[in-house]
C-alpha cells in the first residue's frame, strides 16, 4: 500500500464567503475518505466558524457543524492559528481535538506537508 500524501488545509475566509469555505471542507472530506493524511488549521476570520451558532437558509452547508464531523474522515485534530497561543487545547462532543497553535507549530505544520491549500 503506497504512504499516505500529507496535506495541510487552511480555512482563513470569514463565515459568510460559504463558496470558499464550501470548496475547502469538500477538500478537506475528499482526502479524508481516501485515506489522505490531512491537517487543518483556522486562520484569520474562519476561526470565527468554531464561535458562531448562527442560522443557515435551507440552502446552505451549515460548515461550523460539518466540522464537527471530521472525526468520521479519520481527521481527529483541528488547528486554531492563534498568535496569543498558549497551547490551549479543547475537547468538542465528538473526538476532535481543537488545539490553538502559534507561527512556529504552524511553520512546522507547513514544512511536514506535501500539498498545502487555502481557502
Amino acid at each position: 500500500m503506497p504512504d499516505k500524501t500529507t496535506w495541510l488545509v487552511q480555512l482563513t475566509s470569514p463565515p459568510d464567503d460559504i463558496k470558499q469555505l464550501e470548496l475547502g471542507l469538500d477538500c478537506i472530506l475528499a482526502c479524508g475518505a481516501f485515506g489522505q493524511s490531512v491537517s487543518v488549521v483556522l486562520c484569520d476570520e474562519a476561526v470565527s466558524l468554531l464561535e458562531t451558532d448562527a442560522e443557515t437558509s435551507a440552502y446552505e452547508r451549515d460548515i461550523a457543524r460539518e466540522l464537527h464531523t471530521l472525526p468520521l474522515y479519520d481527521i481527529n485534530h483541528l488547528y486554531i492559528l492563534d498568535a496569543q497561543s498558549n497551547a490551549t487545547v479543547h475537547s468538542s462532543p465528538v473526538d476532535l481535538r481543537v488545539e490553538y497553535i502559534d507561527h512556529g507549530k504552524f511553520h512546522a505544520l507547513l514544512s511536514g506537508a506535501k500539498h498545502v491549500l487555502t481557502f
